[in-house]
């Protein structure tokens, strides 16, 4: 079942925003990058080839992507041309990965040293721009740096540890304003209100791959290491009987809430790589298997079209506005609520490709 799913999946797959250099692309990037290395097959790499080698050109040129927007968004793509990389040999990759790296050396920052999530948001940090980023940031700087930003990544996380978490559930708050000016913040703490569990997915995935990033020794994976094992069993006391997560998280009982599949795919992904990489029990990553089990009964088999959809996934969420281009969305629990719920969304599929392939790693 799920084998059909995911090939379905794949020979169908189109750019999500018609060219354009996008996340969401990147999540299936990456779905196709670690069920390759999962040992799931040649035909994942050459469709990841084939995806890739549409937008990076021989040059390291990358079309659809503009620098002078920055966005984090626009850097996660990337995360997959190291890969591309060792396993070709081909100089488009690492260009390319030098193209990236240099919206980050350029990319607007609060007075607290974080990345704005986009030009068009500024001083204020979202969760998710910790998974865009971050995991990228610190392979190049091994890779090419000597590990020099290594500091950054992880000054990075720190603030966001201390101004985002909530000592009272364990939870993070989706985004912090700095300038406590957006309409959608806290006056007073800047924050948004509301406990969005695909945000906090995106961090979970952050610190997973971040431990995996950081060579065992260094005193950072031992900080990224906590700091996932915290998270987790701050999550697993939100984890419903069927396994999956709420939209919502902490209000699981409230009328509107619903089983979400894309944070279900995350967590089920960050805590499977953390048993994998030796940071996080056996106990964990059983619960993990558990949450994928239900969350393929839920959505693929008892999906509207049986065996080749993954419903349940949010379509998009975020705070605030762009020129009127989405309505205000102002973090409220309605707000998250409301949005459109889809089938076989990236950033619902990419986070279940690599749940699925970290599960056959650990057999």
């Amino acid at each position: 079942m799920i084998d059909r799913f995911i090939r379905h999946y794949v020979d169908g797959y189109h750019s999500y925003k018609n060219g354009r250099w996008c996340y969401e692309d990147g999540c299936f990037y990456k779905g196709l990058a670690d069920l390759y290395a999962a040992g799931q097959g040649d035909w994942l790499l050459a469709a990841l080839i084939d995806h890739v080698n549409r937008r990076v050109k021989p040059d390291g040129t990358i079309d659809g992507y503009a620098m002078d927007a920055f966005s984090l968004d626009n850097i996660q793509a990337g995360r997959v041309l190291f890969q591309l990389r060792d396993e070709t040999g081909d100089p488009r990759y690492a260009k390319a990965l030098h193209v990236l790296r240099e919206q980050l050396r350029l990319h607007p920052r609060t007075r607290g040293n974080n990345f704005w999530h986009k030009k068009v948001y500024p001083w204020q940090v979202w969760l998710d721009g910790l998974y865009m980023a971050l995991p990228l940031l610190a392979a190049y700087s091994l890779d090419y740096e000597e590990g020099a930003a290594l500091p950054d990544v992880r000054g990075q996380i720190e603030t966001v540890r201390r101004l985002m978490h909530d000592p009272r559930t364990g939870l993070y708050h989706h985004g912090y304003d700095e300038s406590r000016s957006a309409g959608w913040a806290d006056p007073e703490t800047g924050l948004s209100a509301s406990f969005w569990s695909r945000a906090i997915g995106w961090y979970a995935m952050a610190l997973a791959d971040l431990v995996e990033i950081v060579p065992a020794g260094h005193a950072d994976r031992a900080f990224y290491a906590g700091l996932l094992q915290e998270v987790g069993e701050a999550v697993l006391a939100w984890r419903q009987p069927d396994g999956l997560w709420m939209q919502v998280m902490d209000q699981p009982d409230r009328p509107g809430n619903y089983p979400e599949s894309s944070c279900t795919a995350m967590f089920a992904y960050a805590f499977l790589k953390g048993h994998r990489l030796g940071v996080l029990d056996a106990a964990t990553a059983a619960g993990a298997r558990g949450s994928l089990d239900g969350l393929v009964d839920r959505y693929i088999k008892g999906g509207p079209v049986n065996g080749t959809a993954l419903g349940g996934i949010c379509l998009m969420a975020g705070l605030g506005d762009i020129n009127g281009e989405f309505g205000y969305r102002d973090g409220s629990f309605a707000y998250y609520v409301g949005e459109p719920v889809v089938e076989n969304d990236p950033k619902g599929v990419g986070p279940f490709m690599m749940a699925e392939a970290e599960r056959r790693r650990l057999g």
